[in-house]
């Protein structure tokens, strides 16, 4: 074999914008199907509505929705039009920006909140067992969260005195947004919306792994703690999908710090693989939730009998 053509065909292909674009137009559909499921039984089931374990989990699923809707299928159409951008315009651009770094790295800092209220709702419910304390431990941190958010990436992605130089040959526009020339401002949020929330995500979840699994031996109300493990593995699970490719993408960011450049396009690869961890999320979160996924079931046991073949009586005249 000629491997040096071997190795030409494979550049090629590795290279080709269509690989690209179907290794995300294959899941998409799928993965928006599902988003709006299940977002649908969690506003028309009151019980899962009203369960305060369940908000952070929506709140997610609603800014993974957004970014599958708007980063996800932007970057399906800039690999179909062979890495062009489109609409190729300054005010689509910004927009995109704002949904790939301020979308993101809002579940980012929610989930490392709903990592740590994880263990006061399993270990500390007298925390929340009144509409008070309910407000103070639950609904103002969450709140505060997204306003914080919000308002940050508006003000930076927006409205911050500088000037960004759009390439339209690259995704989100070629940019990472021109705030970041401010060092203090890129340090910040690389420390603070991005490395350590996921420390964090990952110190509060082996934690709560660890006291779950302790605690199990002990528990005396078996009916109350099948309740309160099931609410610490419900955010595992999404936790062990997010972490699978950000961890490895904030571990690129630290080795940078000091000095440890790893290869252009093993990172690239990584941070390409983060968008699947926000199609897959709705999977992860349907598998935790039996009340929906029951209904799922369902689904398929009509559809499966409506199309199940005739049972034909044998004819008898020949």
């Amino acid at each position: 074999m000629n491997q040096s053509g071997y190795n030409s065909d494979y550049e090629d292909v590795y290279k080709s914008p269509v690989l690209w674009m179907w290794l995300l137009a294959v899941f998409i559909g799928p993965s928006v199907v599902c988003y709006v499921f299940l977002l649908y039984h969690f506003f028309a089931i009151r019980t899962l509505r009203q369960g305060i374990n369940n908000h952070i989990v929506i709140v997610v699923l609603i800014l993974g929705l957004m970014y599958t809707l708007i980063d996800i299928a932007s970057s399906i159409t800039y690999y179909r039009l062979h890495r062009q951008v489109w609409p190729q315009s300054p005010a689509f651009c910004y927009f995109w920006l704002w949904i790939d770094y301020g979308v993101f790295n809002t579940i980012t800092v929610l989930l490392a909140w709903g990592s740590f209220e994880r263990h006061i709702l399993v270990f500390h419910h007298q925390l929340t067992n009144t509409r008070f304390k309910r407000i103070i431990f639950h609904y103002i941190p969450m709140y505060f969260i997204l306003t914080y958010m919000t308002l940050y990436y508006t003000v930076l992605v927006f409205f911050y005195p500088c000037q960004n130089d759009w390439d339209y040959n690259w995704a989100v526009c070629g940019v990472d947004g021109c705030y970041h020339e401010n060092v203090i401002i890129a340090y910040f949020e690389l420390y603070f919306h991005g490395i350590i929330p996921m420390i964090a995500i990952t110190l509060f979840n082996i934690a709560l792994l660890i006291r779950v699994m302790c605690h199990k031996r002990t528990a005396q109300q078996r009916v109350a703690w099948k309740k309160y493990r099931k609410m610490a593995f419900q955010l595992l699970s999404i936790v062990a999908l997010y972490l699978s490719i950000n961890f490895p993408l904030s571990a690129i960011d630290m080795l940078s710090l000091v000095g440890i450049n790893v290869e252009g396009q093993v990172s690239r690869i990584i941070s390409f693989l983060g968008y699947h961890t926000i199609m897959f999320l709705p999977f992860v979160c349907l598998a935790g939730l039996p009340e929906v996924w029951k209904k799922v079931k369902g689904i398929f046991h009509i559809t499966t009998a409506q199309i199940a073949p005739f049972q034909t009586q044998p004819n008898n005249n020949h």
